[in-house]
């Protein structure tokens, strides 16, 4: 800067004034140059983050679902034929070899261990995965590509945890059936031994608090199992939904659930004995492979 003024005055014999003034738009120019810069740094770091999401992108997009179609028609039953899953390409099998038969309105009772692949299975007869092995056949119709994604829609999962939304029940139970009418509400809490909403002084307008946390456990329970059957699922999985809760508690679900049998196919994981000997039929799993089994005491 020094210099300039030096070279303007001396050398292109520029009045003191007209060099300030110089000196002035070149200030406001390098201020946005500097800025266009600072831009360009942003950039030249962004770049490889955006390389990254990019491609993130395009894999997600190659290994999307196919389009649903339309779901198979469960009327007899579901049949696993040599079904295998594991978690990685070259990693240990969760589940491998089972043969097994769910008839239509049966209580199916799935036990084992920890680690032997009841969750695993559950995934893959829910259709939120498919088997790498073997085969799921529902009525004679394979369970893959967009048969599973329909499939997915009617299905009900009532888990060990149920998630309420810090809302009214009635918003709690409309998302399973968003058209469901007064009458159908009530007729899935009935079904689900949840008739203590009717004692409530906001009955169906009761808010639960975030997650549920205004109401018991027991209580939280019986409102997901009546989410679940307000659905009116083709297959309700119960994934040690009474594990946690008191003798009390869990024989009322459990009353609920036997008064929906023939009515709805039930597969229940379970390792209390109450919820096992609710069941019609058994299969048990031990790792690292599956032994299949059809009937109540077999295994």
């Amino acid at each position: 800067m020094a210099a300039a003024v030096w070279f303007g005055i001396e050398t292109l014999a520029l009045s003191l004034a007209d060099v300030l003034t110089l000196v002035l738009i070149f200030a406001r120019i390098l201020m946005l140059v500097q800025r266009v810069q600072d831009q360009g740094r942003q950039v030249i770091r962004i770049l490889p983050i955006y390389e990254t999401i990019r491609r993130q992108i395009e894999t997600y997009r190659a290994a999307a679902e196919p389009e649903a179609t339309e779901a198979p028609i469960f009327r007899q039953e579901i049949r696993l034929e040599g079904v295998g899953y594991r978690y990685a390409e070259a990693g240990p099998w969760a589940v491998r070899g089972l043969d097994a038969a769910i008839p239509v309105g049966s209580i199916t009772a799935l036990v084992g261990p920890s680690g032997a692949g009841k969750s695993t299975l559950a995934d893959l007869l829910m259709g939120l995965t498919e088997a790498r092995e073997g085969r799921i056949l529902i009525d004679g119709v394979p369970l893959t590509q967009g048969a599973r994604v329909a499939w997915r829609r009617r299905v009900a999962y009532v888990p060990q945890d149920p998630f309420l939304f810090h809302d009214s029940l009635r918003a709690n139970l409309l998302l399973a059936k968003p058209d469901a009418r007064e009458e159908d509400l009530w007729r899935a809490l009935d079904r689900a031994a949840a008739g203590f909403v009717r004692h409530l002084p906001e009955g169906l307008e009761t808010r639960v608090g975030e997650r549920g946390t205004r109401l018991s456990g027991g209580e939280r329970q019986r409102i997901a199992l009546a989410r679940a059957l307000l659905q009116e699922p083709d297959l309700l999985v119960m994934d040690e939904a009474t594990s946690a809760l008191d003798d009390a508690t869990e024989q009322q679900i459990l009353n609920a659930l036997a008064s929906a049998r023939g009515q709805v196919t039930m597969l229940v994981i379970a390792h209390r004995s109450a919820s096992i000997a609710l069941a019609d039929r058994q299969i048990s799993l031990a790792p690292p492979g599956a032994l299949s089994s059809s009937g109540p005491q077999d295994s």
